[in-house]
């Protein structure tokens, strides 16, 4: 009973101290092939440099390939990294945040399901705050840096990763179980979402 009362409080008392913080408008580009037009988008955007967030399947089954071929007719570098395995681990996360500095990205464009959504906003939450690692950002409130663009395409329904601040990241040696790295001001929800 006490534990019930006490995360209602704790809820309530965020509930009204959210509505204080800055809240990013979320743009949805709804159309068929919806994700074809990303590439004019990130030209308007003067976003020259990106860094696809995705799966090794989206890659083998070339479903990329139409959106690549319109980033490269936009003069737009897409690199690709597919090291994401259901549930990511902290390791891939770092491997994508060094990529993304590595290459001097601009913005992250995340194809894929929920976890695919949730490994980009950790890389992005890693760029912003570079001498945070991911188990330090867990919690509430913990990543107040305005992260890079970020581009979700989600291709499956049900985990609500496009459209939230919050990145779950799996049980690891690292963190002792399952965590939620969340901002406090919604700077970690996708720029858009294409659908």
């Amino acid at each position: 009973m006490h534990s019930i009362f006490w995360f209602r409080t704790r809820q309530w008392v965020l509930s009204r101290v959210l509505h204080l913080t800055e809240h990013k408008k979320q743009t949805l580009l709804a159309a068929p092939d919806a994700v074809l037009l990303l590439p004019a988008l990130f030209r308007k955007r003067r976003i020259s440099r990106i860094l696809l967030v995705t799966t090794p399947g989206f890659v083998r089954r070339g479903t990329l390939t139409s959106l690549l071929d319109g980033c490269k007719k936009e003069n737009i570098s897409v690199t690709i990294f597919s090291e994401i395995a259901p549930d990511p681990q902290i390791e891939s996360v770092e491997q994508g945040f060094r990529l993304y500095q590595q290459i001097q990205a601009q913005a992250i464009l995340a194809i894929g399901g929920g976890s695919v959504l949730d490994a980009a906003k950790l890389i992005g939450a890693r760029v912003c705050c570079p001498k945070k690692t991911v188990p330090a950002m867990r919690g509430l409130l913990k990543v107040r840096r305005k992260l890079p663009p970020l581009f979700a395409v989600p291709t499956t329904a049900g985990t609500g990763s496009e459209a939230t601040a919050a990145a779950g990241q799996p049980d690891t040696a690292e963190v002792p179980s399952s965590q939620t790295v969340s901002t406090g001001n919604h700077t970690n929800t996708p720029s858009m979402t294409s659908v």
